[in-house]
């Protein structure tokens, strides 16, 4: 997961190849634990949206949320 949302950050993942990634955790039970916890649950869920649009040339999430997104992850396993 972790790996994951740096590599969005950092621009070496696109958000459709993220958002690929996640979508199965979130859509398919059979592929994630049950309870999932909450922290990688709430990360999973942002990231299948990474991709999402606003126009057909503009994403609504950008830079600042995917590493914002991964400050939040980092800190909530420090907890």
């Amino acid at each position: 997961m972790e790996g994951h949302l740096a590599a969005l950050a950092e621009g070496r993942l696109s958000p459709e190849e993220d958002s690929d990634w996640a979508r199965p955790f979130v859509v398919d039970d059979s592929t994630h634990p049950t309870p999932m916890d909450w922290e990688v649950w709430q990360r999973l869920d942002a990231l299948i949206g990474a991709d999402l649009r606003v126009t057909p040339n503009d994403y609504l999430h950008g830079v600042a949320d995917f590493e914002k997104w991964l400050a939040d992850f980092r800190r909530s396993i420090d907890d």
